[in-house]
């Protein structure tokens, strides 16, 4: 059977209760890129929100990567257990994190989206910095070094798919998760449906959906293809479910149109899993998984079959991994040096993470890597 988007999206229900990619060898991602063979549905249209027109762009597409994403045409976006597909195609996703704050050079990040697109990847997973945007309230810049637009542009020129995550709470390595400082001067808890708070969520969402907008696959104006709502939620309590209700309930009010997930920060919890623990209104379940672990001891026999817990979470969905360990990491004040874990999540590692991964059905993934140098923010 396959699933419908939104289409018309229930109301969701109050209170149900981490800069430069790792890839893959290119040989393997090429390999793994081969689309699945469409299967048969019963299910009816391939979508229930009927298709506008299509925006009108202010560029024109130069790129020889011709893709749905930009093409000028609105496209329906489904899903099965099995993958996501696009016009009823299906269509495995296999992503790379990059951080264009941590490259504060916007003539750059081209470069590192046509080696991602090179290495066999076909999309990007981007954090979009609220801490980075605003340094007041109210205030947001998305210019020169912060044009996201432009950022967006250049994916579909590259043919890449965007996997969009703009919080409000982001982690990311970053200071204060990606919430601007001025935040802390809040009363009220961070994260909840506090009033002063998710007044300011929402309004920083508003601005950055306001951008992301433009470039859906589903409308026809770009390639973000799935919308992340906020990440890595520390428990599954009535206040953090009703939070992330109310943000997914805002970001479609703004005109989000494609898949809404939620990245569960490991695989053994289901949180926020579509009709799940929780109840959770979201279109797609999500995990991050680190078998390495951030302590470099080096053990590779971590790796495990997931794949069968994943099902029970949200059996009618795809296997989602929103991220997958690319690197690791010497936190700040360790002794354990950025080389000697490199040591551990090497390019074998990689291989075989990846291919663990596809053999429990993996068919959207993230890799997500710290290899670059910090950037304090």
């Amino acid at each position: 059977m396959t699933y419908q988007p939104h289409g018309p999206r229930r109301r969701p229900r109050a209170a149900r209760g981490r800069a430069v990619v790792a890839g893959l060898a290119t040989g393997l991602a090429l390999s793994l890129l081969s689309p699945l063979p469409s299967s048969a549905s019963t299910a009816g249209p391939a979508s229930a929100r009927p298709a506008g027109p299509a925006p009108q762009l202010s560029r024109a597409v130069t790129t020889t990567h011709r893709f749905p994403g930009n093409d000028n045409r609105s496209h329906t976006v489904t899903w099965d257990e099995k993958s996501l597909k696009v016009d009823g195609e299906r269509l495995v996703v296999w992503s790379g994190e990059f951080h264009y704050w941590r490259l504060p050079s916007p003539d750059q990040w081209r470069d590192v989206l046509q080696k991602l697109k090179a290495s066999g990847f076909n999309a990007v997973s981007l954090y979009f910095f609220w801490g980075y945007h605003s340094s007041e309230p109210g205030s947001y810049d998305f210019t020169g070094i912060r044009d996201i637009d432009r950022l967006l542009t250049m994916a579909e020129d590259e043919g890449l798919y965007v996997i969009a995550r703009p919080g409000p709470y982001i982690n990311a390595e970053a200071g204060m998760g990606g919430l601007p400082p001025y935040m802390s001067t809040y009363g009220g808890e961070q994260r909840t449906a506090d009033p002063q708070n998710l007044a300011a969520d929402l309004e920083w969402l508003k601005a950055v959906n306001g951008i992301i907008g433009r470039h859906q696959v589903t409308d026809g104006g770009g390639s973000v293809i799935a919308y992340q709502v906020e990440n890595e939620q520390i428990d599954n309590s009535a206040k953090h479910i009703d939070y992330i209700e109310k943000l997914q309930s805002a970001v479609v009010d703004q005109g989000i149109t494609v898949p809404l997930f939620h990245n569960d920060y490991g695989d053994g919890h289901g949180w926020n899993a579509p009709g799940g623990p929780g109840g959770s209104e979201l279109d797609l379940y999500a995990f991050d998984t680190y078998p390495l672990g951030f302590d470099c001891t080096g053990a590779r026999d971590r790796l495990s079959d997931f794949e069968s817990r994943i099902r029970a979470y949200s059996p009618r969905t795809p296997v989602f991994v929103a991220e997958g360990q690319g690197g690791a990491f010497t936190a700040w004040g360790r002794d354990c040096q950025t080389d000697e874990c490199a040591k551990f999540a090497d390019t074998a590692f990689t291989r075989q993470f990846a291919v663990n991964n596809v053999a429990n059905g993996v068919t959207v993934s993230n890799s997500y890597n710290w290899s670059a140098p910090r950037v304090a923010l």
